[in-house]
């Protein structure tokens, strides 16, 4: 007779074990307060940055007045320099406080220079090598672009304003009172004939006979002749038919009037819409016939000498322009914009006894031209470099991180392994991107693209080869991206200008051809521009900023996402971003595909929110920072992914890393516009000019794994994994990678752990960049067998017919269980009407009586089985 055997494993399997790590065993609140300490690895670009000059004399020597850029909001204000170039050296130096860099200065017949730098004003006297600070000469300017003198030392300055529009203010040559000329714009919109556009610009300024003349844009730039003393103003009509081919079609886009120059009885006056220079003949009160066209500028010409002036065209040459019969001549090869010049005979300049042109390099080295001998000459740079703002952030294919500068003319390279700086020549990018080992650089202006191979060693002298130039009036391509083999640029269009371009560049395509081959795709959404580019099995997952360039106010309320085909070339569908406490939403950007999920990411003010591709639907999403309403103009916020699987982003400006599963998050405290990681999930983030890195922050400070200790074979049984996320718990059973280590012991899925076979495994759960491990014993089944059940016939078979057999066991805590293909079946010895198989099938052989055995473990049955014969078609017995 059967007798039950004992066991403690039952009892044993019911039992859990939650193994738990904490970092570096510190407690869950102390893991929790984690201090984070910045490594500020310094200013990585340094340059002499000088936009403009003015020229003196002092102590009889020839002297050049300019302004070295710096950055107020890293707390290093511009310098502006007195150098004396005859005997090249540097004089004197000031900070001008609260400034950034100087556009514009002018020297009064006194002998004072005024500097118009940022939204300041500043005077410096060479009598008394003193400078003074003038302050922001109209409550509302954002920047001073232009200024000018009358015979009497009175100033006149044009400036920007996005709050007040474009407007002059005249500084007093004896008291240094400032005043609002006009006491509003110089262009508001409401002159007749007018385009009825209001400028935020006065990019330019002249003076001549009693009159100001200001050049505004950025829209539909003109000039304005302006009585100082009565505070009238008038138009300058510009010249009819607008359909002139000199004026490109933009005879009502003229842009900025960028430049203006007074040379005789004439105003040159540049236009950056059409890149054409017009002139006005200041005594007959008429535009000239002539219309130059193809100039660079800044400015529009250099002064006169010997009847003759000078502009800069885009095809890299110096042009003559005799002023008695603005013909035009081709002069020297000079590839590079005319700035402020003078006329001078330099001391010390054996190449150049008699008079020379001397201007300025954007990197401060003084220029020296002959036009007529075709020489040219240097003086070094004699004022000191500042650190120049940041501009955008990228980390490479090589693991490198490529940084830009704001006005910049030099990059730099930053190693991580060796923590090692490499300068390299580059223009202002402002987005960066890779496709394969190549680094692309999307610089302003024009959107120019240019590229680098990163498995080369990288140029000191040479930098990023340009590849193309975006059409269709874009200039600044903050989002540059890859996928499929192909680069997408998204973009800003030029000042005054509305609509944004999607461009894709095929680098295979274009090696094939020869030439680039690229699709630019204009008002994807209309009238908005590119924040915002992901790509996913052929489609681009677009967003946008209701934002065009400078100068202009945005006609679209509310920014889009959209999906854009590559290989049908067509836009499939654009959309509302519709979430709760999304009121003014000016720009949605950062948009990332998740590494893990295949989402796609996105930000706009301060939500986080993450976008099904397939059917769009907004399936996780966060109001990080409800206070941050109407964020967003042109620079995107970036979301970057750490090897960890967490999502680290500047969303709203704030540096935060969150949860991608549970979407808890932790602010770090710190602010800034642009972020990286390397291959080690360091943090690098930009403040002014400044470069600074966050080590590895711990994303998980704990974890526990809650499994049963022991299981015997085929048993099930659920298993937790909980992990400590900035100073809270959170259950992520669901997320957590989990492992059994060797294989076949046990199988998980599902949260659930079952036993497979005896032995020893180890149970290992990651989450983030933590792991803990955890034995389980598997052991044979040794439950007490009750009795087993077999499901056999309820009525006798036929000759011919099968039947199959079911065995229970019936065990002694109440379970059942299965056991059919475990049990043995036996048939009585000799002639038999039935047969059986190992699989307890019964085929039926002929009339009788049959009887089974069936065994399993301790526990057997026996039945009879009868057969009866077939019966023939007739209904009777075969």
């Amino acid at each position: 007779m059967w007798k039950p055997r004992k066991t403690i494993l039952a009892m044993l399997s019911g039992c859990l074990i939650a193994g738990s790590l904490f970092a570096g065993g510190a407690s869950r609140a102390e893991a929790a307060e984690q201090q984070l300490q910045p490594i500020d690895l310094g200013s990585p670009i340094q340059t002499v940055q000088t936009v403009d000059v003015a020229f003196g004399k002092e102590e009889g020597a020839n002297v050049i007045y300019t302004t070295v850029s710096g950055s107020a909001s890293g707390g290093a204000p511009a310098i502006f320099n007195v150098i004396d170039i005859d005997n090249q050296q540097l004089l004197r130096s000031f900070p001008l406080p609260g400034t950034s860099s100087s556009w514009s200065h002018v020297v009064t017949p006194d002998g004072r220079v005024f500097i118009g730098a940022s939204a300041k004003m500043f005077m410096y006297s060479p009598a008394t090598g003193t400078i003074t600070d003038l302050g922001v000469p109209i409550k509302g300017t954002e920047s001073i672009w232009a200024l000018t003198s009358d015979e009497n030392g009175n100033v006149y300055g044009g400036i920007y304003s996005k709050s007040i529009g474009g407007r002059v203010f005249r500084i007093d040559a004896n008291t240094l009172e400032i005043t609002d000329l006009l006491g509003g714009r110089v262009d508001d919109g409401t002159t007749p004939g007018d385009d009825g556009k209001p400028e935020d610009y006065v990019r330019s300024i002249a003076y001549y006979q009693g009159h100001v003349y200001a050049g505004t844009g950025s829209i539909n730039g003109r000039v304005w002749k302006i009585n100082p003393a009565t505070g009238e103003k008038t138009q300058l009509q510009l010249p009819e038919p607008a359909s002139r081919p000199e004026y490109g079609g933009k005879y009502n886009a003229m842009g900025t009037t960028y430049g203006m120059t007074v040379v005789d009885h004439y105003l040159f006056a540049f236009f950056n819409g059409p890149f054409a220079m017009l002139v006005y003949d200041l005594d007959k009160e008429e535009w000239k016939d002539t219309i130059i066209t193809n100039v660079r500028g800044l400015l529009a010409v250099t002064p006169e000498h010997n009847g003759k002036v000078y502009t800069s065209k885009k095809d890299g040459h110096l042009y003559e322009i005799d002023v008695e019969t603005l013909t035009e001549k081709k002069s020297i090869p000079f590839d590079n914009s005319i700035r402020s010049s003078a006329w001078l005979k330099v001391a010390n300049q054996p190449d150049f006894p008699d008079t020379a042109m001397v201007t300025i390099s954007y990197d401060g080295k003084v220029l020296l031209l002959d036009p007529d001998s075709g020489k040219k000459g240097v003086i070094r740079t004699l004022a000191e470099g500042q650190a120049n703002n940041l501009q955008s952030l990228e980390t490479g294919p090589d693991g490198k991180l490529y940084i830009s500068s704001y006005m910049g003319t030099i990059g730099a390279q930053y190693d991580p392994a060796t923590d090692t700086f490499v300068h390299f020549p580059l223009g202002q990018a402002e987005g960066m991107g890779a496709l394969g080992d190549t680094m692309y650089f999307g610089l302003y202006p024009k959107a120019d693209i240019a590229a680098w191979d990163t498995t080369q060693p990288l140029s000191s002298t040479t930098g990023p080869k340009s590849v193309f130039y975006i059409p269709d009036e874009q200039d600044r391509p903050f989002i540059v991206t890859s996928g499929g083999g192909k680069l997408f640029v998204g973009t800003i269009p030029l000042y005054g200008q509305h609509g944004g371009s999607l461009t894709i560049y095929d680098p295979e395509a274009s090696r094939q051809a020869g030439q680039p081959v690229v699709e630019s795709y204009r008002h994807v959404v209309e009238n908005q521009s590119i924040a915002g580019l992901a790509y996913k099995d052929g489609k681009i997952y677009g967003s946008t900023t209701i934002n065009g360039g400078l100068g202009d106010d945005p006609i679209a309320s509310r920014a889009k996402l959209f999906v854009w085909d590559v290989e049908g070339k067509q836009k499939l569908t654009e959309f509302d971003l519709k979430l709760d406490g999304l009121n003014r939403v000016p720009m949605i950007s950062g948009l990332t595909v998740g590494p893990e999920d295949g989402l796609i990411w996105g930000a706009a003010n301060g939500v986080l929110f993450a976008l099904d591709p397939d059917t769009l639907e907004i399936v996780k999403h966060k109001n990080i920072y409800p206070e941050i309403d109407n964020y967003g103009m042109w620079r995107p916020v970036y979301i970057r992914w750490g090897q960890d699987g967490f999502l680290y982003t500047n969303i709203a400006g704030r540096l935060t890393v969150v949860d991608p599963h549970t979407l808890m998050h932790k602010r770090l405290g710190i602010d800034s516009p642009m972020i990286a990681l390397d291959s080690e999930d360091n943090l690098y983030f930009v403040q002014a000019t400044r470069l600074k890195k966050l080590p590895k922050i711990e994303t998980v400070t704990g974890l526990t794994l809650t499994v049963p200790e022991q299981l015997a074979v085929g048993e099930k049984h659920s298993l937790g994994v909980t992990a400590d996320l900035f100073g809270a718990s959170a259950d992520v059973t669901e997320h957590a990678r989990l492992t059994a280590s060797p294989d076949g012991i046990v199988a998980i899925e599902n949260g659930q752990i079952q036993a497979l076979r005896p032995g020893t495994t180890e149970i290992t759960a990651s989450y983030g960049d933590k792991s803990v491990t955890r034995t389980v014993l598997v052991q044979n089944s040794v439950k007490e067998l009750v009795s087993i059940e077999v499901a056999s016939p309820e009525r006798a078979l036929i000759v011919g017919e099968e039947y199959q057999l079911h065995v229970t066991a019936v065990y002694a805590d109440g379970t059942r269980e299965d056991v059919t293909k475990l049990a043995s079946y036996t048939v009585k010895k000799g002639p038999g009407s039935v047969e059986l198989t190992p699989e307890g099938l019964i085929r039926t052989v002929k009339p009788g009586t049959g009887h089974i055995t069936v065994k399993y473990e301790s526990e057997s049955a026996q039945f009879k089985v009868q057969v009866r014969p077939a019966q023939s078609q007739n209904g009777n017995k075969r």
